[in-house]
């Protein structure tokens, strides 16, 4: 699933890359029920401004839509519907949302940045629509649309295409790093100004929160990015198709684990999240018990019977 991909008969290790295969579909069922509690928490209770929301939520629905085209590709492949026109669309659009999976990081930045500009009001602006978050999503999908259509028609050479994806990535770590010193100036500023509201505390509080938020998934993102770009490189530019199946198995599937840490970041770094994620926890085990705690006869068991606890 890449711009030079196509179909090559035969490949390397079919056996190792059937496993791979399996194993990957095997994650991507685990992943998509992953995403959709992901979804459900993030949404329960308002923990940060709707245009950060629309990004935290958008982003795991792009990434986990690249694994969803790898299977659409090996059902098409398994059924024998898998052709040149069929391939190269499905690497066009998978090859989109993997760019856009790393340039919406950079829509994270630029939403704390405009939020840290405005941290006493940013709270009470856009709250009927958040059109800051949809038009930093939106973007993201076109920028990468139109790069990627570019670089597939070689009309953007791969010096070009990649560079400019660098230079997004060093943005990205740059707005990060003016994020995390502007955001502790201001929390100091905040806990030292005595004439503010307790509204105006709440409001700058939660903004500070949220940014707080991003310091932890960061350095993790564009860490990842990083690593996830130079594998992507090696795989599909630097093989030739005849190793694609085996190294695309194994690149989707670490791509799949990076999208657990990612929301597992994502949840533990803000305490709503976090409380939303352990009630579901107490909720999945009031539904389907712990294991019988064993012990000589005469001692007490209990058990979970129909949500009820019962002593024998």
């Amino acid at each position: 699933m890449a711009r030079n991909d196509v179909l090559v008969s035969p490949y390397y290790r079919p056996d190792l890359v059937q496993i791979a295969t399996i194993i990957e579909m095997l994650s991507l069922m685990c992943l998509l029920i992953a995403v959709s509690f992901y979804l459900r928490i993030a949404t329960r209770r308002e923990f940060c401004h709707r245009n950060l929301l629309v990004l935290l939520l958008g982003h795991p629905c792009v990434h986990v839509s690249i694994m969803l085209l790898r299977a659409l590709r090996h059902l098409l492949f398994f059924l024998g519907y898998l052709g040149p026109i069929s391939l190269k669309i499905i690497n066009y659009v998978s090859d989109t949302c993997v760019s856009t999976s790393f340039v919406i990081v950079l829509g994270y930045s630029i939403e704390r940045v405009v939020a840290m500009y405005y941290v006493h009001t940013y709270e009470t602006m856009w709250t009927k629509r958040p059109t800051l978050g949809i038009g930093l999503f939106l973007w993201s999908i076109c920028y990468s649309a139109f790069l990627i259509g570019l670089w597939h028609m070689d009309i953007l050479k791969n010096a070009m295409a990649y560079g400019t994806q660098m230079v997004m990535f060093a943005l990205t770590t740059l707005f990060f790093i003016y994020l995390r010193v502007r955001s502790g100036r201001i929390y100091r500023a905040v806990a030292e100004k005595k004439d503010s509201t307790v509204e105006e505390r709440y409001l700058s509080a939660r903004n500070l929160k949220a940014a707080m938020l991003l310091m932890r998934l960061a350095p993790f993102k564009c860490v990842t990015n990083y690593f996830s770009f130079g594998i992507y490189f090696w795989c599909f530019e630097m093989n030739s198709p005849y190793y694609f199946p085996l190294y695309s198995a194994i690149y989707y599937t670490i791509s799949q684990l990076q999208l657990y840490a990612q929301m597992l970041l994502t949840i533990y770094g803000h305490e709503v999240l976090k409380e939303e994620f352990m009630l579901y926890q107490k909720q999945f085990e009031s539904a389907w018990g712990p294991v019988p705690e064993s012990g000589p006869k005469g001692v007490k068991q209990k058990y979970w019977l129909s949500n009820n606890r019962v002593n024998v």
